[in-house]
């Protein structure tokens, strides 16, 4: 590469830099704008319906936390029974990740 092409890439760069500048910029200014317009009642609603998220998140995870603590109870129960059977199949679950591992 030559310097006068290496210096065309430095000037596009920075041009395209300034371009990036100025268009955040205009995000920015424009997302203040839409919150201020919203108002604050927009704000609270939009608060609570938040808080509604974040419980029923909570309540979904205390959810598939109780049946993972049910499946590793009837899973424990089934090695208890066939401890054999088990065996096997934990060393053909091992033996065909190592194939897809290679």
């Amino acid at each position: 590469m030559t310097s006068r092409t290496q210096n065309q890439d430095v000037e596009a760069l920075k041009e395209e830099l300034a371009s990036l500048r100025t268009d955040v910029a205009s995000l920015v200014e424009a997302m203040k704008s839409q919150q201020t317009a919203s108002g604050a009642s927009d704000n609270m609603q939009s608060e609570e319906g938040g808080n509604e998220q974040w419980n029923e998140l909570k309540a979904r995870i205390e959810e598939a936390r109780q049946q993972s603590e049910q499946i590793s109870r009837e899973v424990s129960e089934e090695v208890r029974k066939h401890p054999l059977a088990s065996i096997a199949i934990a060393f053909g679950i091992g033996y065909l990740a190592s194939k897809i591992i290679k």
